[in-house]
C-alpha cells in the first residue's frame, strides 16, 4: 500500500480548456486556466474519473442542483432533478 503525501488544493478554476482520454482509456487528462490565467492539468486514471464522476453525480441528485440534460449542447437548459418526469 502506497504512503499518503498528504492532501494537495488545486487552484480554482477559471475555465475549462478540455478534457481528453489517453495512454489506451488508461488515463484522463483535464486542462484548466485558473484565475490567473495559468493552465494546470489534472491527470487520473479513468477508473478513479468514472468514481469520482458517480459521487459528483449522487451529490448533485441529493442537493437538487440542476444540470443541462445534455451538457454537449450549449443551449441546452439546466433541469433540477425534482423537475425531471419520471417515466
Amino acid at each position: 500500500m502506497e504512503e499518503s503525501t498528504g492532501i494537495s488544493q488545486l487552484p480554482r478554476v477559471k475555465r475549462i480548456r478540455g478534457a481528453q482520454i489517453t495512454h489506451g482509456m488508461e488515463a484522463v487528462n483535464i486542462q484548466y486556466d485558473d484565475e490567473h490565467g495559468r493552465t494546470h492539468e489534472l491527470t487520473m486514471r479513468l477508473d478513479d474519473a468514472l468514481y469520482l464522476l458517480s459521487i459528483l453525480k449522487a451529490m448533485q441528485l441529493n442537493l437538487d442542483i440542476p444540470f443541462p440534460d445534455d451538457p454537449r449542447d450549449p443551449d441546452a437548459r439546466p433541469v433540477r432533478p425534482s423537475e425531471r418526469e419520471n417515466g
